[in-house]
């Protein structure tokens, strides 16, 4: 006795099961390398921030992240402290 038109059919359906299983597999290993790429990037740019904050002798991380912060506030390169408080030198 030969196969019969379901078993063919059953045949058809789990190849195409097979089929989306291996595509949607290849789609999250594709998804996952994209991720672990920027991890490892995040990562680099994290640790250029702490070797930063090392080297500016900032005591406060949110001085040291970015050196454009302690340039606006015309301290680059010096041990800023941190924000001011209280008022304001005024320049005549």
């Amino acid at each position: 006795m030969g196969p019969s038109p379901a078993d063919f059919a059953s045949i058809v359906e789990l190849m195409e099961v097979k089929k989306l299983y291996d595509e949607q597999e290849e789609r999250w290993k594709q998804r996952m390398q994209e991720k672990d790429e920027q991890i490892a990037q995040l990562e680099k740019h994290l640790a250029g921030l702490k070797q930063e904050i090392a080297s500016s002798g900032c005591p406060q991380p949110t001085c040291a992240t970015s050196s454009r912060r302690c340039a606006s506030r015309g301290t680059a390169g010096t041990r800023c402290g941190g924000p001011r408080r209280g008022p304001q030198p005024t320049h005549p």
